[in-house]
């Protein structure tokens, strides 16, 4: 398979940070290595951007090495404002890797490189990422698309657990199983189990919205609009203790339907008729603010547009109790 150019690498890493829901802007010229800044809403953070076709590790290397070779750049520099970022991608199998910049930064030598084992990346193509040990503490992550941004936004917090085997297993946890317990977090302490209970929450963020978008298409359950204007929302809001992160606990709708859920605006009937709170509809005329309402109601459909799998549909004792938690009117 041909590599890609930096400019292809470069749209991969785009459309990965667009498949959480981020947006990517380019700080000056763009060429390689990256400046970009990651945002989304009141969130943002800056990162420089290195990144290189992952290959086999070459003829006379074990065959379940892979690597990506450091050409092009005469050091791998690191700036406290921007996260540093040492990635490489495999488009075989659609994943990502990336190593501590701590261990590599500086001047490089003649076209070194940098390894990673088969067994790792195919793990993050079916748990979304995979934690590969190397020496003196090191740690080199594999991820997918859809994990991209947590692996940007816990950088330091991901690599920083080589030091700890404990914490190696912790991740490989939440990796293979979505979550951890207690057990597995008392050998650690207590500033590191903060960071991989964040982890894990992040985690758990990005698995919902990539089951959620894929099951509804990415399209809005309500307009069926996609044009990457879509969330993953939870039918029983996250702040209730009765909330969970199952499929059926979600669904997708674009940013007006979802602001308009979370408002008591519009809700689903357990039978997944889309029903309007006439009575917020009404207070809102006596303010004068009900303008477009009109428009609003036309724009929805009698019923909600589901997933062609039965247990990826909303559970319609979920429903009911978003409507009891959001104190619907009625």
């Amino acid at each position: 398979m041909p590599k890609l150019s930096k400019e292809r690498l470069l749209d991969r890493f785009v459309r990965a940070v667009e498949i959480a829901g981020w947006s990517v802007g380019v700080i000056g010229t763009p060429s390689h290595p990256f400046t970009l800044y990651l945002y989304r809403e009141h969130d943002a953070f800056n990162v420089l951007l290195y990144i290189w076709n992952i290959t086999h590790g070459g003829r006379h290397r074990p065959h379940d090495e892979y690597r990506v070779q450091v050409t092009g750049v005469p050091s791998i520099e690191q700036h406290p404002e921007y996260k540093t970022l040492i990635l490489g991608y495999w488009e075989a199998q659609d994943v990502f890797a990336g190593w501590d910049a701590t261990f590599h930064s500086g001047p490089s030598s003649f076209s070194p490189s940098l390894q990673i084992r088969e067994q790792y990346l195919l793990a993050a193509v079916n748990n979304n990422f995979a934690v590969c040990p190397k020496d003196q503490g090191e740690l080199a992550i594999a991820f997918s698309p859809s994990f991209l941004v947590t692996y940007c936004r816990n950088l330091e917090g991901l690599h920083g657990a080589g030091t700890l085997p404990q914490e190696v297993n912790a991740l490989t946890r939440i990796a293979e199983q979505g979550t951890i317990d207690e057990v597995d977090l008392a050998p650690l302490p207590a500033p590191r189990q903060r960071i991989v209970r964040t982890i894990e929450q992040n985690y758990r963020e990005a698995s919902f919205r990539r089951r959620i978008l894929t099951a509804y298409s990415q399209a809005c359950a309500m307009c069926n609009m996609q044009l990457k204007l879509v969330d993953a929302a939870h039918i029983i809001p996250v702040y209730d203790p009765q909330s969970n992160d199952e499929t059926s606990n979600g669904i997708c709708l674009c940013a007006l339907h979802h602001r308009a859920m979370d408002r008591v605006l519009i809700a689903i009937a357990p039978d997944y008729r889309i029903i309007i709170n006439e009575v917020e509809i009404e207070r809102l005329n006596l303010e004068g603010l009900g303008e477009g309402t009109d428009l609003f109601k036309a724009n929805l459909a009698k019923i909600i547009r589901t997933p062609p799998e039965k247990i990826q549909r909303p559970n319609p004792d979920y429903l009911q109790i978003a409507l009891q938690v959001r104190g619907w009117p009625f």
